[in-house]
């Protein structure tokens, strides 16, 4: 699955595995759904040509999360990219009602703050990260 078959579909579930590290550092890797059938990996950039996560993974389903509730069958309808080449940044995928969703995969521990991220809105990403940000869709023609 590219990147442009994903906008427009559904996230219907996330899926995460958790690393807790006492007074260390937290990961987490995600999976996520969409339209209840097909499960992919965030995007590190707009390239990513096959983001589809082919083999078995156990991990914990969100969707009766109540974190997970205000994005559950949200429609995709952007992705977005800190606009500085940093290698080291998955990107965010803006929602219908504005929202956006990231991923942290690694954080100091005890904060819980590793795992699937929600920010209000995509000017929170210049706030939050103290950068601009590209749309996929101005860059997708």
């Amino acid at each position: 699955m590219k990147l442009s078959e994903v906008v427009g579909k559904h996230l219907t579930n996330v899926y995460v595995k958790y690393k807790l590290d006492v007074n260390g550092i937290d990961h987490s890797d995600l999976c996520l759904e969409i339209d209840g059938k097909t499960t992919i990996k965030f995007p590190w950039d707009f390239r990513d040509v096959n983001l589809k996560k082919r083999k078995k993974w156990r991990s914990k389903s969100m969707k009766r999360d109540a974190f997970f509730k205000p994005v559950r069958n949200a429609k995709i309808i952007d992705f977005l990219m800190l606009d500085d080449d940093d290698p080291m940044s998955a990107g965010f995928f803006e929602l219908h009602d504005g929202k956006i969703i990231y991923e942290v995969t690694a954080f100091p521990s005890g904060a819980m703050a590793a795992g699937l991220n929600i920010l209000p809105s995509a000017d929170s990403i210049n706030e939050l990260f103290d950068k601009k940000f590209i749309r996929y869709s101005d860059n997708s023609s």
